[in-house]
């Protein structure tokens, strides 16, 4: 009897989790597996009907108390490629930005590639989620179709969005900033805001001599210059896990920007920012698609993950001089008015 109870023992412990291979089962899958398409598969790959557009590891590069940039890799025939879709859930049922995101609100996932505005093309990797819930879990699916309505499925990527802060350093608010604005078009209007109509800062592309035109819209950076704000109360620790920038943004009209940049000028170091023209104190999101929308949108950024045309990503002793100005850049349509408001870096 006490040999047969150590063969049983022997049998029992030599099995595992990761014996089995679960490739293909029901969901909910166990460590170091992932849910895909209702399906069980192995966390970084991809699941579906192998078309001629493939997807996989998606991720959540990171998140804010409101927003999550997700990421993910691409590759196939560019001309067999059709579409791709998000879809955004939580296990919390009142959860608020839950929704599956395709072409109609992200217009990104109707794109392989984006050009840049040096020309260059750059494959779509990634798209900005709005609308979250702080300290609250989220779970993303990215699917691609081909133009022959195979798709290519990943796995299902996690992150948990930040707690709500409470001190930020404001850009702009309801007063006019320190500085100027350029184009000196822009202005601060009354009637508008994000909040009601405390004010905004105000746009009209009609009303401006140096736009540039192409048949992709009226290409223009909005920036205010010269604001000398004062960023020495954000410790490294906040810097490197909290603090980021909100903007919130609204623009009439229906022309889609594929490639806008969000940017931060810091003020410069002794001895001057790098050239060409300081970009070595000029640190951006890239890229980042801007959607109009007659509502405005809440965009958050964490400072970390800005960087300059040379790659470099602002650090906390860049920030730390302050900063000189803020800039929207993206193609406008030839008649928008674009509005922004309550521009401040929280932390």
């Amino acid at each position: 009897m006490r040999i047969r109870r150590a063969a049983i023992l022997v049998v029992v412990a030599s099995c595992s989790v990761g014996d089995i291979d679960y490739t293909g089962k029901a969901c909910p899958c166990p460590a170091a597996w992932i849910c895909a398409d209702g399906t069980c598969a192995r966390a970084g790959q991809q699941s579906g009907d192998a078309g001629a557009i493939r997807v996989k590891d998606l991720r959540a590069a990171w998140a804010t108390p409101n927003s999550i940039r997700w990421e993910w890799e691409i590759e196939g025939d560019r001309d067999a490629f059709g579409s791709m879709e998000l879809a955004v859930t939580s296990p919390r049922a009142d959860a608020a930005g839950v929704a599956t995101r395709t072409s109609a609100s992200s217009p990104e996932l109707g794109r392989m590639y984006l050009a840049t505005r040096g020309g260059s093309e750059i494959p779509v990797t990634a798209t900005l989620t709005e609308g979250h819930d702080p300290d609250t879990q989220y779970r993303a699916v990215l699917t691609a179709y081909d133009s022959a309505g195979k798709k290519s499925v990943t796995n299902e990527a996690l992150t948990t969005t930040e707690v709500a802060l409470s001190r930020r350093i404001v850009l702009f608010s309801e007063d006019r900033p320190r500085g100027y604005p350029l184009p000196s078009t822009l202005e601060i209007a009354a009637g508008c805001g994000a909040a009601g109509t405390n004010g905004c800062i105000r746009y009209h592309t009609a009303d401006d001599p140096e736009r540039s035109c192409t048949t992709f819209g009226c290409t223009q950076n909005l920036r205010w210059q010269s604001i000398d704000a004062t960023t020495t109360e954000i410790d490294e620790g906040l810097f490197r896990s909290r603090a980021y920038f909100e903007l919130y943004v609204r623009s009439t009209g229906t022309t889609v920007s594929y490639y806008s940049l969000l940017w931060l000028f810091t003020n410069p170091p002794p001895g001057g920012c790098a050239p060409p023209e300081s970009e070595g104190c000029r640190f951006r999101l890239v890229p980042w698609t801007f959607r109009p929308s007659d509502t405005y949108r809440r965009i958050q950024v964490p400072l970390r993950v800005l960087e300059n045309s040379a790659g470099a990503l602002l650090s906390h002793a860049d920030l730390a001089r302050g900063l000189s100005g803020f800039n929207v850049g993206a193609a406008w349509g030839a008649n928008d008015v674009v509005e922004l408001d309550e521009l401040a870096i929280w932390y």
